[in-house]
């Protein structure tokens, strides 16, 4: 009876890691995470953990803050730069034909 409780036990405790084994390669499966790859997981881990450090760091967030404003700013710049331009163009534009206007008028009635 011993050796058949034994027995018993051993397949229950091999069961017991196969199930447990499985729902742990289940579970990372569905979050993702490639089991037979156990370092590169841990890379990606150390990497989201340094990750984390980096964006809850406040002179980091200070640091996007300031590119980010740098950038407006810059958007800013180009878009005004280039309705200058257009304004500049169309006032050209008019001024030549005012002029051009202005001749045709004063050339023909003199």
């Amino acid at each position: 009876m011993p050796t058949e409780t034994l027995k018993d036990q051993a397949l229950l405790e091999r069961i017991a890691a196969q199930a447990a084994e499985r729902a742990v390669k289940d579970t990372l499966t569905q979050l993702g995470i490639d089991h037979t790859q156990p370092l590169e997981a841990q890379r990606d881990f150390l990497a989201l953990r340094e990750m984390r450090q980096l964006i809850t760091d406040n002179q980091f967030q200070a640091d996007l803050m300031h590119l980010r404003n740098w950038r407006k700013t810059m958007e800013g710049v180009k878009s005004k730069g280039s309705l200058t331009f257009i304004g500049l163009a169309v006032t050209g534009i008019m001024a030549a034909l005012w002029i051009g206007f202005k001749e045709m008028v004063t050339g023909a009635g003199g």
